[in-house]
């Protein structure tokens, strides 16, 4: 054997081993085979031999075309990519094989790579990979990117490696999206995530943010914004001629966390890519911070710390605020708010601003599980003098979207299972459920457990009529803006009724937001709304002492016997 030779059978020897693969494969710089080895009769139903001269892709399905090519465009300037998911024809089993394949790119072996490829069977189990995934485009969520992406971040700053983030927003995507027929929308998006995969860091460090329109990739140095969106764009230009100008906003900055902690580095990066999705790019300030990257996350992090400070030192305090039945005038149950006081909150300008930021940076979890814990302290102190107040907590849309986030909720009050009836769980809408199929089965097992479930600020977002028909729930708070158009105008007086009636036909009970005087609730019960929240009622109180009217009739307000000179 020539000394050339044994050193090219080192090289797959290395590669192998490294990878500790089932199949290796070796292909020249066009994606031709020149040599495999391992389990390949087992698996693909070929002998090794059998496959050297052909194209790597008539190994796989159709839909890994793309893939394949794209990975011989990146891997020399990779030189390394880890975690490619592949699907292979296999003779052998007469199904598609879902493998997992790792590249190394030795120039000195005339640009060849080497593949080592592995059955996917340590990867993470499916129902929970497919939580982590977006299923139109199979890239992943934005949450498991930003953890998965900080990872990668930090151990490429060890290796003295640079990495760069691209983010992408195609404004009018979805619009394009709607017209198409649902196999053609498939086939779009699939390839765009396929290209988007195959650009970035170990094959899979690519991700599609909110709605769709939006996406983001994790790369080496080498790989152009502008090119990103021109590839996109000869997509749905095959598909669609007219579109294949489409207007897009993108950003490449570079990937670095020196000095941050690892959970704070995952968190602003988060905020980072909410940030971007929400503002459709447009107004997406990384280069007026200077371009700094690094900079970004350092004032995103100062944010952070001020809001794990309000959690830590329990910089708040429970507000509670009445929710009325309007005929009666009696208290039906009060909903728990929160109040900012202390030092470190001059980093949010109100509650609204604190919570809004927990939850584009992936804290509101810990939130809503100190406000939960808050709240069953208190009903748990009261119910030792006789009084069992009924109270509502508020859980974000995004809470309800972490598996872990419901795991630890349903462990909370399974240790206080007398304080049940009493809490009612309400689901805010400030930000969109990502999953409504594992909302709905946590929300159904609170109902059965006896807790009560209210579905907050319904109509202000574009999801409530999904959460709706996805949600099973007990009441629906009308968001107050309709309450207040309909004291305006004809418009908004049948909306309301329309409202109230679509919830009374599915066993709903409403309550109305922001009712200011009599006429409001009179009006409210008038269009078949059974109860009310507003400063008529009652403001938010501070006192633990207010819970104590519970079930009581509120004394500025006796009914709607009043109510209705109106």
């Amino acid at each position: 054997m020539s000394a050339e030779t044994m050193r090219r059978e080192r090289d797959r020897f290395v590669a192998f081993a490294f990878a500790a693969a089932d199949l290796l494969v070796e292909l020249d710089s066009e994606g031709i085979i020149q040599f495999a080895d391992g389990a390949v009769s087992g698996l693909l139903g070929y002998t090794p031999q059998a496959l050297i001269g052909r194209p790597f892709t008539e190994l796989l399905v159709a839909k890994d075309h793309s893939v394949a090519h794209n990975l011989l465009e990146v891997i020399s300037r990779e030189q390394r990519m880890e975690n490619i998911p592949l699907t292979f024809q296999s003779e052998t089993l007469g199904a598609p094989l879902m493998m997992q394949a790792s590249a190394f790119f030795f120039g000195q072996a005339e640009k060849h790579v080497f593949l080592s490829i592995s059955a996917r069977q340590n990867l993470t189990p499916v129902n929970e990979e497919l939580h982590q995934r977006n299923a139109r485009t199979g890239t992943l969520n934005k949450e498991t990117f930003a953890e998965q992406a900080n990872a990668r971040i930090l151990e490429a700053e060890k290796e003295g490696r640079d990495l760069e983030l691209t983010l992408v927003d195609f404004p009018g995507l979805q619009e394009i999206l709607s017209g198409l027929n649902t196999k053609q929308a498939k086939s779009l998006l699939q390839q765009i995530g396929e290209y988007l995969r195959s650009l970035s860091v170990d094959g899979d460090m690519a991700a599609t943010l909110d709605d769709g329109s939006s996406f983001s990739v994790l790369h080496g140095t080498g790989v152009q914004a502008s090119d990103i969106v021109t590839h996109i764009r000869s997509l749905i230009g095959n598909l669609l001629p007219k579109f294949g100008n489409l207007e897009a906003n993108s950003r490449t900055v570079r990937a670095k966390v020196t000095g941050l902690t690892k959970q704070d580095s995952a968190n602003a990066l988060l905020f980072t890519l909410n940030k971007f999705a929400q503002t459709h790019g447009e107004n997406f300030s990384i280069d007026s911070i200077g371009e700094s990257y690094e900079m970004m996350l350092q004032e995103t992090v100062t944010r952070i710390e001020g809001f794990r400070d309000v959690l830590n030192e329990e910089q708040f305090e429970l507000a509670f605020q009445p929710i009325v039945d309007i005929k009666s005038g009696i208290v039906h149950h009060y909903e728990c708010l929160m109040r900012l006081h202390g030092e470190t909150v001059k980093d949010f300008s109100n509650p609204f601003d604190f919570i809004s930021f927990g939850e584009s940076a992936g804290l509101i979890n810990e939130f809503d599980l100190l406000m939960t814990q808050r709240l069953i302290d208190t009903l748990s102190a009261m119910a030792k003098t006789g009084k069992k107040p009924r109270v509502s907590v508020n859980l974000s849309g995004r809470s309800l979207s972490s598996s872990l986030f419901m795991d630890s909720f349903h462990q909370m009050i399974k240790e206080q299972p007398k304080l049940r009836k009493q809490l009612i769980v309400e689901i805010t809408e400030s930000s969109k459920i990502s999953d409504l199929k594992l909302a709905n089965s946590f929300v159904q097992k609170l109902r059965r457990e006896g807790n009560l479930v209210c579905l907050d600020d319904f109509g202000s977002g574009e999801s409530s009529f999904d959460y709706l028909r996805s949600l099973q729930v007990d009441f629906i708070k009308i968001d107050g803006s309709y309450v207040k158009e309909s004291m305006q105008n004809q418009h908004g007086r049948d909306m309301l009724r329309a409202m109230a009636g679509l919830c009374r036909s599915l066993n709903i009970v409403t309550i109305g937001e922001m009712v200011e005087d009599e006429k409001c609730a009179f009006f409210l019960w008038e269009s078949g709304i059974k109860f009310g929240q507003g400063y008529f009622f009652g403001k938010p109180d501070t006192r633990i002492e207010t819970l104590s009217n519970y079930n009581k009739a509120l004394p500025n307000y006796p009914g709607i016997l009043r109510a209705k000179r109106f």
